[in-house]
């Protein structure tokens, strides 16, 4: 597909992991995207298993130069930060990021993650991060501000 730019909202719909796996098998297909809005929030059953299903999609988007990816409210902790940190570190092209991980369970180890993957990002211009209810503790804390 030629598509550039994708704007999808499906908050508080209850799609579940499932159905985090059928939108990143969409997305895997659409490797001209340069800007992706996914506003996946309030949909509590995402979990670990569905944010490794659309990190595996994330990392294969090489041409993404802005993406805002809210996953707030939908259980996801320390394993499924990992799998987004380690698709973020595939995303040379980054110039803009907006993550919304607020009220999920990442902690300390996800927020470092997180941090070490988002300071390697070198074309980064525009960074907007919402960790808010997710006890990161100071360790997070200190893992963020050293970026």
């Amino acid at each position: 597909s030629s598509l550039a730019s994708l704007s999808l909202d499906l908050y508080h719909n209850n799609i579940g992991a499932t159905g985090a796996e059928a939108i990143a098998d969409a997305l895997g297909k659409l490797s001209s995207l340069t800007s992706l809005t996914l506003r996946l929030a309030r949909n509590d059953d995402i979990g670990d298993a569905g944010a490794q299903y659309l990190a595996n999609a994330l990392g294969g988007l090489s041409s993404l130069t802005s993406l805002s990816l809210d996953l707030g409210d939908t259980a996801i902790g320390a394993a499924g930060a990992q799998s987004l940190a380690d698709a973020l570190g595939e995303m040379s092209s980054l110039t803009s990021l907006s993550l919304g991980l607020g009220n999920t369970d990442i902690g300390a180890a996800g927020a470092q993650s997180l941090a070490t993957a988002i300071g390697g990002l070198n074309s980064l211009t525009s960074l907007h991060l919402n960790l808010r209810h997710n006890n990161i503790g100071e360790d997070g804390a200190v893992d963020f501000s050293s970026y």
